[in-house]
């Protein structure tokens, strides 16, 4: 559903920046990108929800509902009865340009908690998102059809969109060197438009492995590292400590480490954008990259961005190895030496390092589509955990 059909309130100067006065609340309120989605969002739930102007907050805080609690709810719809307002539907609003991912949804779900309201939804203005709490399966699901405000207070049935998600089918291996099967992953956004076309059939190999939900790791100790659980796939983002984030479809596992402390680490492989002078992005390549990501309670990062068209080396006309040279950036303190991490890696994890003082991370043969549980593949993510956690060690003990 797109907003861009909806009215906006009047503009105003204030101290040189354009506002709106807000008619919820009846104050000027500076115009942003979210403010634009959240009072197209307000109009579109008066013209065609049919909601009372009077039934419909803005910014209201959790701690109205329970004493304490943080943050804003940046729209609800109240139903009115004889003991006060009770909540009927709960919108979090983003900017354009923030892709509805999990994290999004789960910011609704997490305020929901505290709200309890019929009906919960997401939008960033070109997509808007809706669902319902279904008792009997004690989830939520996406509706099929919107409701109007009479029929959420009617308390008629919501239509739930029951049917099962769609999983992505893995092209075959011969069709790796087709066009349209690299446009297909170009589309998705896992794989740079501008890497080599004799590595382009290995790199959508490794993509298509992550993303391949039909497959999964077994639980088990691979490489030293203990494997949960395999969460399957998410879309999701995570950001680097140069600003920028990754957004995509992730396949994330749940690991035990060496401290016996459960760990999320994702995996995925992505394009990035290829850009020049862009206000945004500024100049980059169009590369494929191997992302290895970790949560860490309420922040996650890309702890390993490694850029496969630079460490892919061809060992012969199907051997395929990834390795790694040790970049690092440490937050504000910018580029570690390289040889200062080796060294670090020679320290706490010295199997990860080959004779040339390089981090090897695996060797594929690229005769048939990897799958996640093939032995290589295993090994493979065994290194890249490690890898991984070595380097957010580092971090933290130089920060």
């Amino acid at each position: 559903m797109l907003l861009e059909k909806y009215p906006l309130p009047f503009e105003y100067m204030r101290n040189n920046k354009y506002c709106f006065l807000d008619p919820i609340r009846n104050i000027l309120i500076q115009k942003t990108p979210e403010e634009i989605v959240r009072q197209k969002m307000v109009s579109y739930l008066q013209t065609d929800l049919g909601v009372p102007k009077e039934m419909i907050r803005l910014e209201e805080p959790m701690s109205y509902f329970v004493k304490g609690a943080k943050g804003r709810a940046d729209i609800i719809v109240y139903r009115k009865k004889k003991d006060g307002l009770y909540a009927v539907i709960l919108i979090e609003c983003k900017s354009p340009n923030v892709e509805l991912t999990d994290d999004v949804f789960d910011q609704v779900v997490k305020y929901d908690q505290i709200v309890m309201a019929d009906v919960i939804v997401i939008t960033n203005g070109d997509k808007t998102e809706w669902y319902g709490w279904d008792e009997d399966e004690e989830k939520y699901f996406p509706l099929s059809a919107i409701p109007t405000y009479k029929e959420l207070l009617e308390k008629t049935p919501l239509d739930y969109n029951m049917s099962e998600p769609h999983i992505w089918e893995r092209p075959t291996f011969n069709s790796l060197n087709m066009e349209e099967t690299f446009e297909q992953f170009l589309n998705y956004g896992w794989i740079g438009e501008e890497t080599d076309r004799s590595q382009q059939g290995f790199i959508m190999n490794l993509a298509g492995c992550f993303q391949d939900s039909r497959e999964i790791i077994k639980p088990g100790i691979y490489h030293g590292i203990k494997i949960i659980r395999d969460g399957g796939i998410r879309y999701t983002g995570y950001g680097n400590v140069a600003g920028g984030s990754w957004i995509g479809d992730y396949r994330y596992i749940l690991v035990e480490d060496e401290m016996n402390n459960t760990q999320i680490i994702s995996f995925s492989v992505l394009g990035q954008m290829k850009a020049q002078n862009h206000p945004v992005f500024g100049n980059s390549k169009g590369h494929s990259f191997f992302i290895v990501a970790i949560d860490d309670f309420d922040k996650k990062h890309n702890s390993l961005q490694l850029n496969l068209d630079r460490f892919i080396k061809n060992d012969g006309e199907v051997v395929y190895t990834i390795s790694h040279d040790g970049k690092l950036t440490n937050g504000k303190k910018g580029s570690v030496k390289k040889s200062v991490v080796i060294d670090y890696v020679r320290e706490h994890a010295p199997e990860l390092l080959d004779e040339n003082d390089r981090v090897f991370l695996g060797r594929f043969e690229h005769s048939h589509n990897i799958k996640i549980s093939d032995g290589p593949m295993i090994e493979f993510i065994g290194r890249a955990i490690k890898y991984a956690l070595v380097r957010d060690r580092f971090r933290k003990e130089n920060s």
